[in-house]
């Protein structure tokens, strides 16, 4: 059985998959921001936090790819993740919607953005 099957008598029926996939894609995107900055990360453990971001989200059901990168001003040394070091992409399905979204700050707005790149 589904996820999409096992959770569908949950949801209002006016609710489509479109938006339940765009709904899930925000919890994911959240879960990264929320859970991850503040992560401790040296040069030595950059890969291991990027796999560990990547296979936690993964785990979600929703979730059918997540891709991650962490950018740090220096390759030396210890630091903690802030929301300046990550750029994420993760794409979410639920029954005939996929969405693809993105997590990464903005300069320009001197925020970390979230938002949906495409829905198909």
């Amino acid at each position: 059985m589904s996820f999409q099957d096992k959770t569908s008598v949950f949801f209002d029926d006016e609710v489509s998959d479109r938006e339940r996939s765009c709904f899930e894609l925000g919890i994911s995107l959240g879960a990264v921001f929320h859970q991850f900055v503040g992560t401790p990360v040296g040069s030595n453990s950059v890969e291991e936090v990027k796999q560990a971001i990547q296979s936690s989200i993964e785990e979600q059901p929703s979730v059918k790819k997540v891709e991650v990168e962490i950018k740090r001003e220096s390759e030396e040394g210890y630091s903690a993740l802030r929301p300046e070091d990550l750029e994420i992409k993760i794409i979410a399905s639920y029954g005939d919607s996929t969405v693809t979204g993105k997590l990464a700050y903005l300069e320009k707005i001197d925020y970390p953005l979230m938002w949906i790149v495409n829905i198909d």
